[in-house]
């Protein structure tokens, strides 16, 4: 079997760039036709793909161990998660 580590680290590198792609095109769409939905999605994915790099950053920079990154990952997607449902929240119709 592969490293693990190694694995881990190819499913999160491919994470930030399908999260930057996803971004790169929201942020587009945000531009042609601004609307408050489209930027509070842009601001959740953000918070998703930076989820990724903090967690790779905690795990292989600062020496934290890998269940302190993935706690640091679980954070950011939180607050990715509580955005979006904020965003669908605050948007009901009525």
């Amino acid at each position: 079997m592969a490293d693990p580590i190694l694995l881990l680290s190819i499913i999160k590198i491919l994470t930030v760039v399908l999260g930057a792609v996803f971004l790169g095109i929201t942020w587009r769409a945000y531009r042609r036709q601004p609307n408050r939905g489209m930027l509070v999605l842009f601001f959740a994915v953000a918070l998703m793909t930076v989820a990724a790099v903090a967690e790779g950053l905690a795990f292989q920079a600062l020496g934290f161990s890998l269940d302190q990154a993935h706690i640091i990952e679980g954070l950011f997607t939180l607050a990715g998660f509580a955005v979006l449902v904020y965003s669908v929240w605050s948007y009901r119709v009525r």
